[in-house]
C-alpha cells in the first residue's frame, strides 16, 4: 500500500494565498482608487479575482463549497444577472449593468476562500490575513494622518474619509476587522505573541474608526454583539476580550473626535493629535493585552464553570436590554420617541454637537421615504438598479443629490422590486443561516465571521456602504471563509475545468470590454480620437460615454449634435444628456429643439437652478 505524504507545514498558508490576494484588490481599490464606485476604477480588481478564480478551478486544488454556500452562490449569480437585465427600464442602463458587475464581483470573492480552504488550520491563517489586510490599512490611515498638510485630504464635514472618501464605508471597514481580531486574541490556543498582537490589533482598528463618526457602524457592532453574545459558546471569552480592547479607546474618546468640534488650524492640530493618540493606544492595549494573555494562560475555570459564566453574560446582556427598555418605557416614552422622530426627520447643521455621534438628524427620513415611493410604483421589478439617484432628483425635498437610498433593503425594494430584494434576501440569508449553524457547532472561524458579517449588514441597512467593492468584497471574503468547511471533497476534474472556463469567459466577456471601453474614453478625450472612441462604443454597447466624448470634442454644435442624439436614444432619462444636447441644439440655433431638451431635463431634476437659467435664456 503506498503511504501518504503529510502535507508541508506550510501548505495552509499556500492554501490561503488565494485570499490573500482578492484582499490586496480591494485594497488597492480603497487605497490607490479611494475606494471609487466607478466600473471603470473597480473592474481591474474584478479581472484579477476572476482570473485568480479560474486559475483555482483549473488547478485541481478546488474543493466543493458547501450546500448551502453553493445555494447563496447562485442567488447571488442571479442578483448580478438581474440587476444588469434592469438596465432594460432603469434611468441609466450603465449603472444597472455596473451594479450587476459588482454584485457578480462579489459573488466571485465569495466562491475563491470556499474552493481553497480545507481545514481548521487553512481557516485560521485566512482569518489571519484579513485581519492583517484590514490592520495595514489602519497603519497606513495613521502614517497619513500624521503627515497630512491638508484637512480635506483626510476629513470630510469633520470626519475621518481616507482613504475611503464615505467616512461611513471608511468606520465599516476598520470594524469588519475587529471580530476576527477579537478571536484570535481570545483564543487560547494561539502563540501569545500572536494573541497579543491580535489584542493591540482589535484597539487600534476600534479607535481609528471613531474617527469617522459613523452611527450606522455603531449600530452594526451593537447588532453583532447581541449575535455573538447569542449563539457563541465562547460569548463569555469574546465580550470579556472586547471589552478590555475598547476600553483604551473609550477612555480616548475626547481625544479622537476633538477634530469634529473644530475648524481651521486647530483641526488639522487636533487631526495630527488624533494620530499619535492611535500610536499610544496601540501601544498601551499591547501591554494590556499580555496582562490579559498572561492571566489566562494561568487560570482554568474548567469547562462547567465557562458555560456557567457564559451564560450569565448572555443573561447579563438580556438584563440590560430590558432595564434599558423599561427605563425609556417609565420614562415619558411617547414624549422621547417624539422628540428623536423630529429630530431624524429635521437635519442639524454639521458642528452643532462635539460629535457626529449624538447627532440623530440626517436627511435618510427623506432619502427612505423616495425608496419606498418607488417601490409603490414598480413593486415587481422595481425603478431599475440605481435608478434611486435619478429618481431623488424628482422626488426629493433636500439639496442633497445621493446615489444610492442609504438601506440595503429599501434600496432593493425601489430599485430591484420583490424580485432583486428576495435573490438578495435568500442569498444573505443562507450566509448567516450557514455561519449561525457553524457557531453553534463551536467553529471559531465561524463566530468571527458571523459577527464581522453582521456588523457590516446591519450598517448597510442605515448606510449605502454596499455599493463600494472596497467594503463588499472583504465582506464576500469573510463570509466565505466562514462558510469554508474542513474534509470537503476535490471539484471533479471536468467541473473544474468547466468552472475554469466559465470564470475566464466572466473576465475576458463580462469584465474586459466596459473597462477597455473606459479607457479607450479617457485616451480619446484627450488625443481627442474619434477612432478611440468608436472602438469604446463597439467594446461597451451600453454605456453613453463614448458618446458624450465625441461630443465634447466636436469642433462644431453640429457636430455634437450626432453623438449626443445616439446619447438621448441610449439613456432618455439622463439629465446630464439631455441637458448637453439641449446647450448642443442652442449653439447650433434650433432655439424651439432646445427648449425641448431643457424642459425635460428640468422635469427630471426640479431643483437644478442652471437648467431652469438655461430655459428662460432660450425662451426670450
Amino acid at each position: 500500500m503506498t503511504r501518504v505524504r503529510p502535507l508541508p507545514a506550510a501548505a495552509p498558508a499556500a492554501r490561503a494565498l488565494p485570499v490573500a490576494v482578492v484582499l490586496v484588490a480591494a485594497e488597492t481599490i480603497a487605497w490607490h482608487d479611494r475606494g471609487s464606485i466607478a466600473a471603470a476604477d473597480f473592474l481591474p480588481s474584478s479581472l484579477a479575482i476572476a482570473a485568480l478564480a479560474a486559475v483555482v478551478l483549473w488547478s485541481r486544488a478546488a474543493r466543493r463549497p458547501p450546500r448551502e454556500a453553493l445555494s447563496a452562490l447562485g442567488l447571488l449569480t442571479g442578483l448580478a444577472v438581474w440587476a444588469a437585465l434592469s438596465g432594460f427600464w432603469a434611468p441609466v442602463p450603465s449603472l444597472a449593468r455596473d451594479e450587476g458587475l459588482l454584485v457578480l464581483t462579489g459573488a466571485i470573492s465569495f466562491l475563491v476562500p470556499l474552493l481553497v480552504l480545507n481545514t481548521p488550520q487553512d481557516r485560521l491563517v485566512a482569518l489571519g490575513i484579513f485581519t492583517g489586510a484590514v490592520t495595514v490599512l489602519a497603519i497606513a490611515t495613521v502614517i497619513t494622518l500624521h503627515g497630512s498638510t491638508n484637512v480635506g485630504d483626510v476629513f470630510e464635514f469633520r470626519r475621518l474619509s481616507f482613504p475611503i472618501t464615505y467616512a461611513n464605508a471608511t468606520a465599516g471597514l476598520l470594524m469588519a476587522g475587529v471580530w476576527p481580531a477579537l478571536l484570535l486574541a481570545g483564543r487560547r490556543a494561539g502563540a501569545p505573541a500572536g494573541r497579543v498582537l491580535a489584542f493591540s490589533t482589535a484597539t487600534l482598528l476600534i479607535a481609528t474608526s471613531l474617527l469617522a463618526q459613523s452611527k450606522g457602524a455603531v449600530l452594526g457592532t451593537a447588532a453583532s454583539v447581541l449575535v455573538v453574545v447569542a449563539f457563541s459558546a465562547a460569548r463569555m471569552r469574546l465580550v470579556l476580550v472586547a471589552v478590555l480592547a475598547s476600553l483604551p479607546a473609550a477612555l480616548a474618546f475626547g481625544r479622537l473626535t476633538a477634530a469634529y468640534d473644530t475648524s481651521g488650524a486647530a483641526e488639522i492640530r487636533d487631526v495630527h493629535r488624533a494620530a499619535t493618540t492611535l500610536v499610544l493606544l496601540a501601544l498601551v492595549a499591547a501591554v494590556l493585552g499580555a496582562v490579559y494573555v498572561a492571566c489566562d494562560l494561568g487560570l482554568d475555570l474548567g469547562e462547567a464553570r465557562r458555560r456557567l459564566v457564559g451564560r450569565g453574560v448572555l443573561a447579563l446582556t438580556v438584563a440590560a436590554i430590558v432595564v434599558g427598555g423599561g427605563i425609556v418605557a417609565t420614562s415619558h416614552p411617547q414624549a422621547w420617541l417624539s422628540a428623536h422622530w423630529q429630530a431624524f426627520k429635521h437635519p442639524e447643521a454639521p458642528g452643532s454637537a462635539s460629535t457626529h455621534l449624538v447627532q440623530l438628524g440626517s436627511n435618510r427620513y427623506d432619502f427612505w421615504r423616495v425608496a419606498v415611493d418607488e417601490f409603490r410604483r414598480h413593486p415587481l421589478v422595481g425603478d431599475g438598479a440605481r435608478g434611486f439617484g435619478p429618481a431623488y432628483l424628482v422626488y426629493g425635498r433636500s439639496s442633497e443629490t445621493p446615489a444610492r437610498a442609504h438601506s440595503l433593503p429599501l434600496e432593493l425594494l425601489g430599485e430591484e422590486g420583490i424580485i432583486g430584494f428576495l435573490l438578495a434576501a435568500g442569498a444573505f440569508g443562507l450566509v448567516l443561516f450557514g455561519l449561525v449553524r457553524r457557531t453553534r457547532g463551536r467553529s471559531a472561524v465561524a463566530t468571527a465571521a458571523l459577527g464581522g458579517c453582521v456588523l457590516l449588514l446591519a450598517q448597510a441597512c442605515v448606510d449605502w456602504t454596499f455599493t463600494f467593492p472596497a467594503l463588499t468584497i472583504p465582506f464576500f471574503v469573510l463570509a466565505g471563509i466562514g462558510l469554508a468547511d474542513e474534509g470537503r471533497r476535490s471539484v471533479p476534474t471536468r467541473a473544474g475545468r468547466g468552472g475554469a472556463a466559465l470564470a475566464a469567459l466572466v473576465a475576458l466577456v463580462v469584465f474586459l470590454p466596459p473597462w477597455l471601453s473606459a479607457k479607450l474614453v479617457t485616451r480619446g478625450e484627450a488625443q481627442r480620437s474619434t477612432s478611440d472612441l468608436h472602438v469604446a462604443h463597439l467594446l461597451d454597447p451600453v454605456s453613453v460615454d463614448p458618446w458624450l466624448a465625441e461630443a465634447q470634442i466636436a469642433t462644431t454644435p453640429a457636430q455634437a449634435l450626432g453623438p449626443l442624439e445616439q446619447a438621448r436614444a441610449r439613456a432618455p432619462r439622463s439629465v446630464e444628456v439631455r441637458y448637453l444636447l439641449g446647450s448642443a441644439y442652442w449653439n447650433d440655433g434650433k432655439r424651439a429643439a432646445a427648449a425641448k431638451e431643457y424642459e425635460a431635463a428640468l422635469a427630471l431634476d426640479p431643483r437644478e437652478p442652471a437648467i431652469e437659467q438655461a430655459l428662460r435664456a432660450v425662451k426670450r
